[in-house]
């Protein structure tokens, strides 16, 4: 079969129609492969960046750990150097105190209600409870004692009427931060070793029947809840109406007293709100001197108050002063004899004007304090001469002196006119 003849045209047209799909898929390809590469440079770059930033972080915190790591070291030498030095003062001790040792007394004060301490063993002493706690023997060691401190300077409650709730839960969130540094979640799992009889079978029956508060806010709620009685709240509110400022009584003092009743009787009021009941329940005295307003802060309130108190002071001194004074400077008396009364018109009379003068600086005597139904009812002895035995003048003033008695003194012959006439002598009535 004879081959067929393709016009060189067709062909012509068949290589170009052909090269031109290869170059659009060359193009295509091209183009693929330019955004494939935008893309791998783009997530390049992309994690370099969170690479080289992943790489700061990691050098930031290995910087710190080490810095952390730098401190723990430090801390524990600083232990170390104080657990030597507490050993060094321990052995000085037992040193000091060895002498004393063989004597059972002197050794262990507290033997008869404790247990036996071994001499050669480290011991602790519970000095409230009176109880020795014993750690094991070391070879070579003295011994050393340490005294824990007492007990009873734990803050209680036992739910009687008379306690107060809400200062108690002050006391005890302060001394569980205090002294034992706990949390509110701590110082709620250990709240009973604080409560006693009322309060502590109140909250032995939440735990039997699971229904412990689960914080501290929700705990405070129920214990008020639980002590609120109304013998309480009366008592309160007396406490609250009776509390006034007494007159020795400075402002610092009473402020912290009115303070404590504030906080039980009115929980739910401001701090502006005590303001005004501290200015209904201060003296009057002092109220007239102050300058401060009521929407004046507490602080500058009891700086105007001292003020007034140091006014009041000083005037109340001088006022003493003035009074010491006018008594030195009074005229002084003298004592004038009540018997010769009797024997003279004219000495009593100006006897009677002394007495009248110095009475306003004599205390007054016990007869004249008494009621003056006693005085009226009192029997009265009347004066009796032993010579005459008539009322009314003693021996050494009777009128039958002059008649035994010749060489008397002629001054007394001044008063002649206002003399008694002589009595004759008669016998003592039986």
């Amino acid at each position: 079969m004879a081959e067929s003849k393709v016009p060189l045209e067709t062909v012509i047209k068949h290589l170009s129609d052909t090269l031109t799909q290869q170059s659009t898929v060359i193009t295509r390809l091209e183009q693929t492969m330019g955004s494939i590469l935008s893309e791998v440079d783009t997530r390049y770059t992309t994690y370099r960046a969170e690479t080289q930033h992943e790489i700061k972080l990691l050098e930031t915190t290995i910087a710190s750990k080490d810095t952390m790591l730098t401190q723990v070291f430090d801390n524990i030498q600083s232990l170390t150097t104080g657990l030597h030095e507490l050993k060094d003062l321990f052995t000085n001790h037992h040193t000091l105190q060895s002498p004393t040792l063989g004597h059972p007394l002197l050794n262990n004060p507290l033997s008869n209600i404790a247990t036996p301490i071994q001499a050669n063993s480290p011991h602790f002493i519970n000095s409230s409870a009176a109880v020795s706690y014993e750690l094991p023997p070391t070879n070579g060691q003295a011994m050393n004692t340490i005294v824990l401190p007492p007990t009873t300077s734990l803050p209680t409650f036992s739910g009687e009427t008379t306690e107060h709730p809400r200062q108690f839960l002050i006391r005890v969130e302060e001394y569980a931060r205090t002294v034992n540094s706990w949390s509110r979640e701590t110082l709620l799992r250990g709240i009973s070793q604080f409560l006693k009889d009322d309060a502590f079978e109140w909250y032995c029956q939440l735990y039997y029947t699971n229904t412990t508060p689960v914080d501290w806010n929700q705990f405070v709620v129920r214990f008020l809840a639980q002590f609120h009685s109304p013998i309480r709240a009366a008592q309160q509110e007396q406490a609250w109406i009776e509390c006034k400022q007494f007159e020795s009584e400075t402002i610092n003092p009473f402020v912290v007293r009115l303070r404590s009743i504030w906080l039980e009787q009115k929980p739910d009021e401001l701090e502006s709100d005590f303001t005004k009941h501290l200015f209904c329940k201060m003296r009057s005295d002092m109220l007239t001197l102050m300058n401060s307003s009521r929407s004046s802060s507490l602080d500058a309130i009891i700086i105007e108050a001292q003020k007034v108190e140091e006014i009041i002071f000083l005037r109340n001194q001088e006022q003493r002063q003035r009074d010491m004074q006018k008594v030195k400077l009074a005229p002084q008396t003298t004592y004038v004899n009540h018997r010769s009364s009797f024997s003279s018109p004219a000495k009593s009379t100006y006897a009677t004007s002394l007495m009248d003068v110095t009475s306003r600086y004599r205390p007054p005597t016990r007869s004249s304090q008494l009621p003056t139904l006693i005085q009226s009812t009192s029997p009265r002895n009347p004066i009796t001469c032993w010579r005459c035995y008539e009322t009314g003048h003693y021996s050494n003033d009777c009128p039958t002196n002059n008649d035994n008695n010749p060489s008397v003194s002629t001054a007394n012959t001044t008063y002649a006119p206002y003399t008694s006439q002589p009595l004759p002598q008669r016998k003592k009535n039986i």
